[in-house]
Parts: C-alpha cells; structure tokens; sequence
C-alpha cells in the first residue's frame, strides 16, 4: 500500500511537474503576445501621427495649389490686359504714321519705321534658317512680322561692298 501509495504520489508530482511546465509555457506565450501587442499599439500610434501629419501636410499642399492657381489666374489675366494695351497702342502707331506717311508723302518727304534689334531678332526668330526666303549679293533676307505686318528684313553680310547709297537704295 505504501508502494502504491508512493507510486500514485510520484504520477500526481510528474502531472503537477508537467502542468507547471505547460503554465510556465503559457505565460512565456501570453509575455511574447503581450510584447507582440505593445509593440503592434506603438507601431499603430505611429502610424495614426503619420497619418495625421501627412493630412495636415496634403491640406497645406492643396492651399498652396489653390493660391498658386489664383495666382497664375490673375497673372494670365494680366498678361491678357497688358497684350490688348500693346495691340491697341501698336494699331494707333500704325494709324499715326500712316496719317503721317500721307501727309509727308504730299510734302514729298518718306518717313522709314525704327525697329530695335531684338524686335527684329524676334521677329526672325534669331535669323531662323528655315524664315530665309533669299540671298543676295549684299547679304541674306528673311520673312518675319514686326508691329503685326508681315516684312522681309535683309541682313547685310559683313562682306558686302555695299555703300549707303546702295542701302538707301535698297530701303
């Protein structure tokens, strides 16, 4: 009896030893699923301020857009006004030397139009080879638009032998 006694003691001390080692088991896992929580709870706040501040960042973005939108609005708008001024101003010019073209042309005199180089540079498009419509002994001519009319400007070449009468002529 007392062997069997210390045989049934021994099983229920393997079983309690055994049971202890599963608890031991067990609150080793639930310590790593609670470590695994913080640490997914940390990466979550995280996250959320990333989210929060990226928002914040889109909001200020799309203000900007908009600013910059009214912005090239009322600059285009602008640029609409000042062309229409220029246009209007050009079309009195024209007007103005054409009245004065007529009235020196009674008097016998001929009035010659002033062009600054960058007019006439734009107007070539910086002497674009594709705008040349001729050459000449005296130099290149190209096709181009100054003050809304359609002209031919020559460029004299640095060779020419061409004098000022022969300009003149030319003009």
């Amino acid at each position: 009896m007392y062997q069997e006694e210390l045989k049934l003691r021994k099983e229920q001390e393997e079983e309690v030893q055994k049971a202890n080692e599963e608890l031991d088991n067990m609150k080793s896992q639930i310590n790593k699923v609670n470590e695994e929580l913080l640490l997914a709870l940390d990466q979550k706040l995280s996250l959320e301020n990333l989210i929060a501040s990226t928002e914040l960042i889109i909001k200020e973005l799309e203000l900007k857009h908009i600013s910059a939108d009214e912005l090239s609005q009322k600059y285009k708008n602008e640029l609409d006004d000042l062309q229409m001024q220029r246009d209007n101003a050009l079309g009195e010019a024209e007007e103005l030397r054409r009245k004065q073209g007529e009235a020196s042309s009674t008097h016998g005199l001929q009035l010659l139009s002033v062009f600054s180089f960058s007019e006439i540079n734009e107007a070539t498009r910086n002497f674009n080879p594709s705008l040349q419509i001729g050459q000449g002994g005296y130099g290149s001519i190209f096709r181009g638009t100054l003050r809304h009319t359609e002209v031919a400007i020559k460029m004299l070449s640095p060779n020419s032998t061409q004098g000022p009468e022969e300009f003149e002529h030319e003009v």
